[in-house]
């Protein structure tokens, strides 16, 4: 009888030797995982925040483009013409 509960014993310690393991190492995995979550955020508003510091310096608006390139040829306005209608062409 002696000889059982020593065996139980022994095992009630190796289980709680294996348990405060696997809780250690999920405390360790879970930290490791919050951090890499924290520095990919902090990168994508970084990005973020760059995107709009250079979207700043694009025009506000297509209307503040000139209407059509002063180099636009025949060839263009043809193209153009056969591409706003629908229909397509060789030339």
């Amino acid at each position: 009888m002696n000889n059982l509960k020593g065996k139980l014993e022994t095992l009630c310690k190796e289980l709680q030797k294996q348990n405060k393991l696997t809780q250690e190492e999920y405390r360790t995995t879970t930290e490791t995982e919050q951090e890499r979550r924290k520095e990919q955020s902090e990168r994508f508003s970084a990005t973020i925040k760059d995107v709009q510091v250079s979207n700043l310096s694009f025009p506000s608006s297509i209307s503040s483009l000139p209407p059509h390139p002063p180099h636009r040829t025949p060839y263009h306005q043809h193209c153009l013409f056969f591409f706003m209608s629908g229909t397509r062409q060789r030339v």
